[in-house]
């Protein structure tokens, strides 16, 4: 196995592999002569790997790209133009897009976005354009962002713009979203776009200024949770007034659990000590991910450790406000949290789905042991010791989706539920048909509604369902699970070789490993690559 995960939040892993990454060793000249043949090139490299569609030299094309925006020169911008409407792979368009930016006038930017304008039903590269809008450093740029793209009348395009404004931190911005969160929010019976309205708050409050200070006061009380929610994440970054905080203290006192766990995140991430009173409630009372996210802020605020504990926590911050530190508190033997592990990942959640990959190729291997008999074993150890105080669920996945709870149906982890569920997954773990990912990304979330963590384990790329494209599941994922914050931690089991050669370009460890981290990255979750068994089927 490739990389172990030691805890929760996790943090997603770089993916290490036999051969280095392409061009990791490689640095754009800065000669002007030199600078010119290694743009010819590279030019002339890509544009003959270009009718190659092999993965590898897909790769290759890829990174090609990205160098073109690593080198600041007219031949790069205008290679880059031509590659984002002729090339096939979608992922090279986006590092197209991206690179155009970085190297680009305001004319290349222009002409990028007319581009990806046009293509707003034909794919996902809208999706992409913020993402690409966003490593700009050109202030002509950043203010016709203002001018055009966030006056565009599609909402995706707005929502990249909006997207973009809050990653640049671009103040010239700040009126014009504040226009737009306005317009949403005095539409009448409550009409106003609810993504829309989320987004802009959160970008405003990235950008921070006392304009729009007030602005994020009323989202903090407002009725609609998911205003609430924009305010958990943003409002300690720029202010720590008093009606700040004590706005967030309520916050952090709120019923649902995904607001809860934001403020939490935010106290530590400001390391606000005046709110280190909410993080030892929440850790009394929030469901064990908050609880969790309490206890890392109070780690990063205070410097001590002292587990899931809040009577020990409490004791000490007791303590510290008295300026009484001789003793900084001890934890009483069994203090420290014992909790369920799968694939080495620590399962610090009581809300749980886990998602297991059964198709055929998870039993396609020329040499045992067969991927579905490590992933039977893992799940039925993992499912058999999680506490009976645990909500949880399992799904399997081929071309078709099956759950053992249906929708809302998710269960205490009570010896007859565990036993009921494992009962049914040895009827269910019969490996055979496609890889439906995106159908099983959307039924998680979809058709789980009280679990706040999956664990999705899965052998090889998307190859059926309505979307086997990654970016376009990516999008799919991000726009689903945009207020219900899920976090996914994925496996991507890839030991072995099939025996059946036409299922190969869909089991690179390489490929699969990235897009399983992809997923990860996208919903705050970790990634794992296991590359060898890392257990004994006997003991």
């Amino acid at each position: 196995m490739r990389a172990l995960v030691p805890g929760f939040p996790l943090v997603v892993l770089a993916l290490v592999f036999a051969a280095p990454a392409l061009g990791s060793d490689w640095k754009a000249p800065t000669e002007p002569k030199a600078l010119k043949r290694e743009v010819k090139a590279t030019i002339k490299e890509y544009d003959a790997l270009s009718g190659n569609h092999d993965l590898i030299q897909t790769r290759r094309r890829r990174e090609l790209i990205r160098r073109l925006g690593e080198m600041q020169h007219k031949d790069s911008v205008k290679a880059l133009r031509r590659i984002l409407q002729r090339e096939s792979d979608i992922r090279a368009r986006i590092n197209a897009m991206n690179s155009i930016v970085q190297v680009g006038d305001i004319k290349a930017v222009q002409a990028m976005y007319k581009y990806v304008v046009k293509r707003i039903k034909k794919d996902v590269l809208p999706a992409y354009l913020g993402r690409a809008l966003a490593l700009t450093q050109d202030e002509e740029v950043k203010a016709w962002i203002v001018e055009k793209p966030l006056d565009n009348p599609a909402d995706r395009i707005r929502l990249s713009a909006i997207e973009a404004l809050g990653k640049l931190r671009y103040r010239g911005g700040l009126v014009a979203l504040l226009a737009i969160y306005q317009k949403e929010a005095n539409k009448n019976n409550s009409a106003g776009d609810a993504v829309i309205m989320y987004e802009t708050l959160r970008a405003m409050g990235q950008i921070g200024g006392k304009e729009v200070r007030e602005t994020i006061h009323l989202a903090a009380q407002s009725k609609d949770w998911r205003m609430r929610l924009a305010a958990s994440e943003v409002m300690l970054d720029h202010f720590r007034d008093p009606k700040s905080l004590e706005l967030m203290g309520k916050l952090s006192k709120a019923k649902r659990q995904v607001i809860r766990e934001e403020a939490a995140v935010s106290v530590g991430r400001n390391k606000v000590e005046a709110l280190f009173d909410t993080l030892i409630l929440t850790m009394r009372e929030g469901s064990l991910r908050c609880k969790w996210a309490a206890y890392e802020s109070m780690k990063a605020i205070s410097g001590q450790d002292f587990s899931l504990a809040p009577d020990v926590w409490a004791k000490w911050w007791s303590d510290k406000k008295r300026g009484k530190l001789t003793d900084e508190g001890k934890l009483a033997k069994g203090e420290r949290m014992s909790v369920s592990t799968y694939y080495n990942f620590k399962i610090f959640t009581d809300r749980v789905l886990f998602v297991v990959d059964v198709s055929g190729s998870m039993k396609w291997l020329e040499v045992p042991p067969q991927r579905i008999d490590i992933a039977k074993k893992e799940l039925l150890k993992a499912i058999r010791s999680l506490d009976e105080k645990t909500l949880f669920n399992v799904m399997t996945f081929s071309s078709d989706i099956h759950t053992w709870k249906d929708s809302g149906g998710e269960v205490l982890a009570t010896p007859a539920a565990v036993k009921s569920a494992s009962e049914w997954l040895n009827g269910r773990l019969l490996p055979r048909g496609g890889t439906n990912t995106h159908g099983a990304l959307m039924r998680a979330i979809r058709g789980n509604p009280k679990i706040d963590t999956v664990y999705f384990m899965s052998d090889g790329l998307p190859s059926s369902g309505e979307m086997e494209v990654q970016e376009e599941i990516l999008v799919a994922l991000r726009d689903v699970n945009r207020f219900r914050k899920v976090k996914f931690n994925t496996i991507a089991l890839v030991f072995g070789k099939s025996k059946i050669e036409k299922a190969w370009k869909y089991e690179d460890p390489q490929e699969m490993g990235a897009f399983m981290r992809r997923i990860a990255e996208e919903t705050g979750g970790s990634s794992v690559v296991i590359d060898k068994p890392f257990f004994d089927l006997k003991d």
